[in-house]
């Protein structure tokens, strides 16, 4: 398997080999090697959201590469496995250490306590699996393929150049000149990942075709688009309800937390444990919500950094009341597209075609944090939660409306896109 010639719009199926099938494998394996994920995303240093997309795409591949010989009726995103034709393979086995020699090359600068975590949990599911193989060569045939693919996937991750982007998330950056153009807002004088535009998708038709509509022209005069979405956040930020202010605080996912694309990660997580699911499809769900939140913040900074608008605490300040406040902290990039509208547009399509339009769930990935009202929430949807997670960033005072109505509609054409891959 060559892993440098991955083509998401032509995945072929290895038909030289038989499936051994990993329906009767629970997903256990998988959640927790995500929910580690998760943990060293917010406690590694670097990781902020967009180096956290780049790390849940390539961990969905590593997982999905490593056990896509099992899967029955599903194709490979990179021709023809190097399994052995007629040999077993226990998927368990595979998938772990596939996994851990990802997570290992990944996150190189973890703690040590963290290194100790994932060596820990290979163990761990490396003496769940192996009792229940009596061939020590089919044991060691397994582990031996697990580890190659996590060695291709990690040197395909690393021809993208951006394998320490955890090193440079504020690069120095020149501004544009002229009126109503992005500056900093906070303690940081340049943008996080200016150039995050220029990383490599996976979507092969690049991220050109799925970018939004121009935002509203910069304009002082009160009868503008741009002063009324300015007019309508600072209005909100006076009338704001308590429901309002719980939303905003609840997807507040800066750094030192899971970010954006971990808390869909984690909702896949919940998922999937709801579902009890066996580890064909937590493969694929993590696959396509990897390469959603991946190619969502490629797409979203590209947005970005393309137009360049100031944050609405920047103008109401300057043009309507110098004392206004945001509700939380005012994310360190250009204001249009929205982040999390982006970003949860493109995952929660994804989950809604994978679990329904209409699949109920509880969010408990905030449940204990003491920053905020860490109370689980209810969603009747996918979308619903989408919307909300969304529209946070109004609630909040960091996002115009626009802002979060064209990014939905451009993470649902990233997630759409991702759901139409032919895997299967």
């Amino acid at each position: 398997m060559s892993i440098g010639v991955i083509l998401l719009h032509s995945c072929q199926k290895d038909r030289s080999i038989k499936p051994q099938y990993t329906l009767n494998i629970e997903s256990a394996v998988a959640r927790e090697w995500f929910t580690l994920h998760n943990k060293l995303i917010k406690e590694t240093d670097g990781f902020t959201a967009p180096v956290a997309a780049r790390s849940f795409g390539y961990a969905g591949v590593t997982l999905y590469q490593s056990v896509v010989a099992g899967m029955k009726g599903y194709n490979s995103l990179a021709g023809k496995s190097r399994i052995e034709e007629g040999k077993q393979y226990n998927w368990g086995l595979v998938a772990n250490a596939a996994m851990a020699d990802f997570y290992r090359a990944c996150f190189k600068t973890a703690s040590t306590e963290n290194k100790v975590l994932i060596d820990e949990l290979e163990t761990k599911y490396y003496s769940i699996f192996k009792d229940n193989v009596s061939d020590q060569e089919e044991i060691t045939r397994s582990i031996s393929f697990g580890k190659l693919i996590a060695s291709e996937i990690n040197i395909y991750a690393k021809s993208d150049g951006m394998d320490e982007a955890y090193k440079t998330n504020y690069s120095a950056y020149s501004f544009p000149p002229g009126p109503g153009t992005y500056r900093p807002t906070g303690t940081e004088t340049t943008p996080l990942q200016p150039y995050w535009g220029k990383v490599r998708p996976f979507m092969s038709n690049d991220v050109d075709n799925v970018q939004p509509t121009n935002p509203p022209v910069y304009s002082m005069d009160m009868n503008s688009e741009f002063f009324k979405e300015a007019m309508e956040v600072y209005t909100n930020s006076k009338l704001i309800s308590e429901e309002q202010k719980t939303i905003a605080e609840f997807w507040t996912d800066g750094d030192g937390t899971v970010t954006p694309p971990g808390h869909s990660i984690s909702i896949a997580t919940q998922v999937l444990e709801q579902e009890r699911a066996d580890l064909a499809t937590a493969a694929e769900t993590y696959l396509k919500v990897g390469l959603a939140v991946h190619d969502a913040y490629i797409s979203c900074w590209k947005s970005k950094f393309t137009h360049n608008v100031l944050r609405p605490v920047s103008f109401i300040r300057s043009v309507i009341d110098p004392d206004f406040n945001t509700l939380v902290n005012t994310p360190p990039s250009p204001e249009y597209s929205s982040e999390y509208a982006v970003q949860s547009g493109a995952a929660f399509n994804v989950l809604t075609e994978l679990f329904g339009p209409n699949y109920s769930f509880s969010d408990f990935t905030n449940y204990g944090r003491t920053d905020i009202f860490g109370v689980p929430r209810n969603f009747s949807s996918f979308e619903n939660a989408a919307q909300e997670a969304a529209f946070s960033g109004f609630y909040s005072g960091t996002q115009f409306r626009k802002s979060i109505e064209d990014g939905l509609v451009q993470g649902k054409k990233i997630g759409t896109y991702i759901s139409s891959l032919g895997i299967k």
